[in-house]
């Protein structure tokens, strides 16, 4: 058994060095055929050569497989009965308008969200505590990637990236987005590393900053927070800020901690500037969240025309959506309302706070719950994206705890019961 064990940790370190890559295709043609992915994709096979829990895995895996399949052949059977649907005013994952039913978008975007489903279950039911070691180590790549391609434009003015080989948009786009920003009249380029952009960049990297700082290692979290905001993404922005803001809670507890918070930051304005950093507030968060800017106006415009179409929906594809895979917005929460209604979205909702309230104070436990809601908030708003595995290695962790917490109460009872019964035979 020892043995299998080994076998499992082993598999888990190389999955965790590729899992947060996702610009680099093995088959270029072929979408989703990265290595965190295809080796997702082997863990139910894997996971047959350990006889006393994959039980548990093929049956978590079932019961939201069953619950998925449900919601998803509710919402065709709503467009089947339907006359003269219209798909027009929506941003389609694909552009076609025909055919209404069983979108080929909805079989390929299903199939990533199969995958986030298998890693979920596993991490929930082999995860431990030895494989925190490994857990850093795909983001410490990507990271370290980002800023040699950071420092090589900053030398050399040009793209260095030579991995990544995705292609984006309607095909003719390959490797990554290449995006530049000016600070103090010098011109940087966004951090994105193999993620594909500097928004899913800083939704990969903002739940290993996390749990990097809440388990005090601190040179993890000082290189992922500089990395995050040489992104200069609202995504990054905003994570860091909702972070912040719950670490806040306690620190303002105490008076003396407050003090020395507030200090350092005022000191740290006068270093900088307060003019400069007005000026980098305005133009990357207050603008593109408020849509003053040409990014932040297409995101409010699209989430608008997507949640006036739900609200003409049918009541019952209000529950249940038009179906996944249909509409992808800029924001994650007119996304998922659109595919998957009031029913798609509340359960997405409760899959992710459920821990959150469960959850316990240690360290890891509270790095877990700050994460979940980091990247709830940060998706629901800023990311459209779901599929990014390093999400569910957080929420298959999160669930492993609470899991834990349960086998501990279930034991307790029992050996309560058991002194209770041997004090009535003594």
């Amino acid at each position: 058994m020892n043995r299998k064990l080994q076998a499992f940790d082993r598999y888990y370190i190389i999955l965790a060095f590729f899992l947060p890559i996702s610009s680099y295709l093995l088959i270029p043609s072929v979408q989703g055929t990265t290595f965190g992915y295809l080796l997702t994709f082997l863990l139910p096979v894997f996971v047959l050569l350990y006889k006393n829990k994959r039980g548990e895995f093929y049956f978590d895996f079932m019961r939201i497989m069953v619950v998925f399949i449900f919601i998803t052949m509710s919402a065709q059977m709503v467009l089947g009965f339907r006359q003269n649907v219209s798909l027009e005013g929506l941003r389609l994952v694909d552009e076609n308008l025909q055919p209404i039913m069983m979108r080929s978008s909805m079989i390929t975007q299903s199939i990533y969200l199969v995958a986030c489903f298998i890693l979920f279950v596993f991490v929930k039911n082999f995860y431990n505590e030895k494989w925190d070691k490994y857990i850093f180590r795909g983001a410490i790549l990507i990271s370290i990637y980002g800023l040699y391609e950071f420092m090589y434009f900053f030398i050399f003015k040009d793209n260095g990236d030579f991995i990544s080989n995705r292609t984006f948009g309607d095909g003719s786009f390959k490797g990554s987005l290449f995006q530049t920003y000016t600070v103090a009249g010098m011109t940087l380029q966004r951090v994105k590393s193999l993620t594909g952009e500097p928004s899913m960049f800083a939704l990969t990297i903002l739940p290993f900053w996390i749990y990097a700082a809440c388990l005090k290692k601190k040179f993890l979290s000082l290189l992922f927070f500089t990395l995050l905001i040489l992104s200069n993404s609202t995504t990054a922005f905003l994570g860091i800020a909702i972070y912040f803001l719950l670490i806040g809670s306690k620190i303002l507890k105490s008076p003396i901690k407050m003090y020395l918070v507030f200090s350092s930051m005022f000191i740290g304005s006068l270093i900088i500037g307060f003019e400069k950093i007005s000026t980098i507030f305005q133009a990357n968060v207050v603008e593109k969240l408020s849509g003053q800017d040409v990014s932040g106006g297409a995101r409010t415009e699209f989430m608008q025309q997507h949640i006036d179409y739900f609200m003409n929906m049918p009541f019952f594809n209000k529950l249940f959506g038009l179906g996944f895979g249909y509409v992808r917005s800029t924001d994650f929460f007119s996304t998922l309302l659109v595919n998957t209604g009031l029913i798609g979205i509340t359960l997405f909702t409760l899959l992710f706070f459920y821990p959150v309230f469960k959850l316990g104070k240690t360290d890891k436990e509270v790095g877990l719950k700050y994460s979940l809601i980091v990247l709830y908030i940060a998706m629901m708003i800023s990311v459209p994206e779901f599929s990014y595995l390093s999400t569910w290695l957080f929420l298959g962790m999160s669930y492993y705890y609470v899991k834990q917490q349960k086998i501990a109460r279930i034991n307790y009872a029992k050996e309560r019961k058991q002194r209770i019964s041997m004090q009535k035979v003594s």
